[in-house]
């Protein structure tokens, strides 16, 4: 009885090989690379406009894998600027669940020098219809320089979280995402009392998209200038760079803060009235330009940058 079902098992196991084995060689010859490699790259092209993209290679692997190597994505008008540079993804298809729902169903691995994103996407093919949930850790902001291109500034920082994001005719639709950033630093458009940069050890902060606003909730600043905590809003533009911040939040200075203020009337005043309260800020503006406004203190700190300058 033993020697039969082991010989079922290895017999539905082989079958079961055997099967993938024929669909992996089936998809090679139905698609050839060059085109499988051309029509990933104009499918790229089609949800990213602004870019253009070059996979150095693919190749299949049991059970129904699909693994392109070497993904670059480049500016379209910049021709040489570099936008984003991936070592390899895996796709590993699930042809049965992507045939019953009538679209692209996988799960997929991204690996970019030391960082890796998990997770899984649904997509209408030849459409900007997308779905994806996952998980990412130890990506190197500096690895992504579409960003700090974006952003025109300095951003860097060790990025690990998870998210959950629909995307509709190329419209972020909704988003739900953790997000914790260590050890970097933000360059800042207009500099604060003579800080031209933010370091920092950690931030941390949750975004979830309702009533066509994304949330900002929960987040936290740990810094050699300050501790803070912020919250708001972002009023998501069709130029994702424009989008309008609605941001409040709280900060206790640190020494270093005030670094090169002298001991004068303004500093004491404001050292005065603070006492151990916090001190209240909102940010304003957009992505691209964002600008901080100290509330009741604002007359205060105009003073305090006047007399640095």
């Amino acid at each position: 009885m033993l020697k039969r079902i082991r010989r079922w098992l290895s017999a539905g196991i082989g079958y079961f090989l055997y099967v993938r084995g024929v669909l992996v060689l089936f998809l090679w010859l139905l698609f050839p690379q060059e085109t499988l490699r051309r029509a990933i790259e104009v499918e790229l092209e089609r949800m990213w406009p602004a870019s253009y993209w070059r996979i150095d290679s693919l190749a299949f692997a049991l059970p129904a894998n699909l693994m392109l190597h070497d993904v670059e994505g480049y500016d379209r008008t910049e021709r040489n600027r570099r936008l984003l540079g991936i070592d390899r993804i895996t796709l590993s298809l699930q042809p049965m669940e992507s045939l019953r729902h009538r679209r692209l169903q996988a799960g997929f691995k991204v690996e970019m020098n030391r960082g890796k994103i998990d997770g899984f996407l649904s997509k209408v093919l030849s459409k900007d219809d997308v779905q994806m949930k996952g998980a990412f850790q130890a990506i190197n902001t500096a690895d992504l320089p579409f960003w700090h291109h974006a952003l025109g500034r300095e951003v860097q920082g060790i990025a690990t979280g998870r998210f959950s994001l629909q995307v509709q005719d190329r419209t972020l639709f909704s988003v739900d995402a953790d997000l914790k950033v260590k050890d970097g630093r933000l360059g800042l458009k207009r500099p604060v009392l003579a800080h031209s940069e933010l370091p920092f050890y950690e931030i941390t902060v949750t975004l979830h998209s309702r009533d066509g606003e994304l949330q900002v909730k929960d987040g936290v600043v740990r810094s050699v200038l300050f501790d803070g905590r912020f919250w708001g809003t972002i009023s998501p533009q069709t130029h994702p760079m424009l989008s309008e911040l609605d941001i409040e939040g709280d900060m206790e200075p640190r020494s270093d803060f005030f670094a090169g203020v002298k001991n004068t009337l303004a500093f004491e005043a404001l050292h005065l009235q603070l006492k151990d309260k916090a001190l209240p800020f909102r940010i304003s503006g957009t992505l691209m330009d964002p600008g901080i406004h100290f509330q009741e203190y604002a007359i205060l700190f105009q003073k305090l940058e006047q007399e640095l300058h």
